[in-house]
């Protein structure tokens, strides 16, 4: 799919998140979504792949009980790092082991990626993997941006797109997908949702 294409959706959207980023994402791609903020108790553990899918399809089907003639979309983002889930740190010393194991290191970052069309009831999920390379981080700047409280709600303690930007080395895969929505492979599930049944 030509990743120019603005998709054209005949419904509407609703995200069951309150990620001013992935909505961001998605208007930059022509997709004007609502917000409808989920209360889905998420599980913080388990096998990656299955943990996002579980997640992202509880936050969608929670929110798509208020809604008659919606695509919803529910998304997880979480790092791994070996057999260690970094999801969002509960404080400041998590958030820097967090950061320290990243350091110098490689680590995926998957989505899990639930849309339910509301009208039909049919729903899609799956996930999405990318990579992310941080370069060797200095004591100093990692108290610094501790200090700045960027970590605080971000998987893995950072988000690509603000201050932590310049950890980042190298980027395999889909960057949306690091900020939290992976743009290419929703569309794709937009076609498999829009299929016969």
């Amino acid at each position: 799919m030509n990743k120019n294409v603005v998709i054209v959706v005949p419904k509407e959207i609703v995200l069951a998140s309150k990620s001013p980023w992935r909505r961001r994402l998605l208007k930059k791609h022509g997709v004007l979504a609502r917000i409808h903020i989920s209360n889905f108790d998420e599980k913080k553990t388990g096998n990656p792949r299955a943990l996002v899918i579980h997640n992202a399809c509880g936050k969608a089907e929670t929110v798509a009980k208020h809604y008659k003639n919606s695509i919803i979309i529910g998304v997880d983002t979480i790092g791994v790092y070996g057999k260690f889930v970094l999801g969002k740190p509960t404080d400041r010393a998590h958030a820097k082991k967090m950061l320290q194991t990243l350091s110098g290191k490689r680590h995926k970052v998957i989505s899990g990626l639930c849309l339910i069309d509301t009208s039909t009831g049919k729903k899609v999920s799956g996930s999405a993997v990318s990579y992310v390379t941080f370069r060797k981080l200095g004591k100093e700047e990692l108290e610094k941006y501790l200090d700045s409280g960027h970590y605080k709600g971000k998987a893995g303690s950072y988000a690509i797109q603000g201050r932590a930007k310049g950890f980042v080395e190298r980027v395999e895969g889909e960057i949306s997908n690091v900020v939290g929505l992976p743009i290419e492979y929703f569309k794709k599930m937009l076609v498999d949702l829009s299929s016969p049944i």
